[in-house]
């Protein structure tokens, strides 16, 4: 579980530690630090022959990629290190009762889809799965999950090269959105 204090709110998420590994908030020494750490404490995917150095350096570069601005910053690895997605949780206290229409259209090449979000209404839940197209030839898929409960518009945003490990992973991003908590804080009992 992640405690997160932002302002007047607190923001609580659950997930399980052996589908997800959590990406400290640090600098540069102490994301090594971690990989270094987590790679030597980890289980690995099967097939996956690195040494522990190496394992070390993949993780650290995911990590690199993660963004300062969620609230949470995850691996998914459900079947071990070096894992098959960054998972980025963001989250935002709202009044809205409907999520607004997706009218961004795709660039040339990338698709892009709306999917049901587990038994949720559309109006309150839905995924944009994205596939696009890099300079490189190579594809990255990405998996956009947007809910709104109790106050809180929370997004879930997964990136991968490989979007049936995404497509796979679908249950668990649903049920780690669906653990998001945000309480208001009493600006009262802040202040005594």
């Amino acid at each position: 579980m992640v405690d997160d204090t932002s302002g007047s709110y607190t923001v609580d998420i659950e997930f399980d530690d052996e589908v997800f590994v959590p990406i400290p908030a640090a600098d540069a020494a102490g994301l090594q630090e971690w990989a270094q750490e987590t790679a030597e404490d980890s289980p690995r995917e099967e097939g996956f022959d690195a040494d522990v150095d190496e394992l070390a350096a993949s993780l650290f570069t995911t990590a690199e990629f993660a963004d300062e601005d969620a609230v949470l910053n995850l691996i998914y690895a459900p079947d071990g290190l070096p894992g098959a997605a960054l998972v980025s949780v963001y989250v935002q206290p709202t009044d809205d009762t409907a999520l607004e229409p997706v009218i961004d259209e795709p660039e040339e090449g990338t698709t892009q889809q709306v999917l049901p979000f587990a038994d949720k209404s559309a109006d309150v839940a839905r995924i944009i799965r994205v596939e696009a197209p890099q300079e490189d030839d190579s594809t990255m898929g990405l998996l956009q999950l947007q809910y709104l409960a109790d106050g809180a518009y929370v997004e879930v945003i997964v990136a991968a090269p490989d979007l049936g490990e995404l497509d796979a992973g679908v249950p668990a991003f649903e049920d780690l959105a669906q653990s998001v908590t945000v309480t208001e804080v009493d600006e009262e009992v802040e202040q005594d």
